[in-house]
């Protein structure tokens, strides 16, 4: 089962701690360490979420923008817990947070690693629109950039 609460300082230490490896690469390309690029998400976000499995952060979310701004920057990091649950169930539980997301920003765009398989995959079935990959951040590793627009 998996419990949606709002996202507090004590799941950003408990999913440093337990990044997927893909996760943490992701934000390393940036040249941020993991728990850096995690505040900085959490703390320039309008929305910001935690999904709970068995008692453990499984996945921490969140938009950032502009308050009445058009373009929201939509985030998305995941535990190992994650895994405790379908990609079927997991996906049609963030794609209502992403609808939630569109709510407050008609056009949500970010960058994802092009590598990052899982990551992509879930963005597709979920209605974004993946772009080809470009070289962006550190060592200019290939990013594809996401977008949706209501």
């Amino acid at each position: 089962m998996i419990t949606i609460t709002e996202a507090t300082s004590a799941h950003i230490r408990e999913i440093n701690n337990t990044l997927r490896d893909a996760d943490r690469r992701e934000i390393e390309s940036y040249g941020f360490p993991s728990c850096k690029a995690l505040w900085r998400s959490y703390k320039g976000s309008i929305m910001r979420r935690t999904a709970m499995v068995d008692g453990e952060v499984a996945a921490m979310w969140g938009c950032g923008g502009v308050p009445m701004g058009k373009v929201g920057h939509p985030w998305l990091l995941t535990s190992y817990a994650s895994e405790k649950v379908s990609p079927l169930r997991f996906a049609r539980v963030y794609q209502k947070e992403v609808l939630n997301m569109l709510n407050i920003f008609p056009i949500l765009v970010n960058w994802v690693d092009a590598e990052y398989d899982k990551a992509i995959r879930l963005l597709d079935v979920i209605g974004f629109t993946v772009h080809e990959p470009e070289p962006l951040g550190l060592n200019n590793r290939m990013f594809c950039k996401f977008e949706m627009v209501t």
